[in-house]
């Protein structure tokens, strides 16, 4: 069988919330954080935001609704990066513009350590209606994901 990717998410807040500035910050922290480029989606019948993390394939859409996601304290979306460098750069830049941002909110995790990989992992949010889970596994032996980028 083929492998799939994930394609988007749709995640939606209450109607009046993605004002023409939170839009802007909210493009702004996740350009400053991992690089996603952002757009308006001018198709949707209410005020949305569409982050991409490879365009035009895979992106997390950010709409108005009534009734919106509402969600307890742990449901995320989980995103990989290659290296712990790299993971390590990220969780640098949230702890940074959190210092001028208290709207980010930031949950630190101990590794867990578990079947021969180590995770290292952190929860990032900014206006979302829930949590990015941002990993950097690393693996007892050189085993390498089996996933590439289009």
């Amino acid at each position: 069988m083929q492998k799939m990717r994930l394609n988007h998410a749709e995640l939606t807040v209450p109607i009046g919330t993605l004002t023409d500035n939170v839009r802007a910050e909210m493009a702004k922290f996740f350009e400053t954080i991992f690089g996603w480029t952002s757009t308006d989606q001018p198709l949707a019948p209410v005020p949305s935001i569409m982050f991409w993390l490879d365009y035009p394939t895979e992106f997390i859409m950010c709409s108005e609704n009534d009734p919106p996601l509402v969600s307890p304290d742990h449901d995320h979306v989980g995103l990989v990066v290659d290296n712990r460098q790299e993971w390590e750069s990220i969780y640098s830049r949230c702890v940074e513009y959190q210092r001028a941002d208290a709207s980010v909110q930031l949950k630190e995790f101990d590794p867990l350590v578990w079947d021969g990989t180590t995770t290292y992992y952190f929860h990032v949010k900014h206006h979302l209606p829930l949590w990015l889970d941002v990993q950097a596994v690393e693996h007892a032996d050189t085993v390498t994901s089996s996933w590439t980028y289009s």
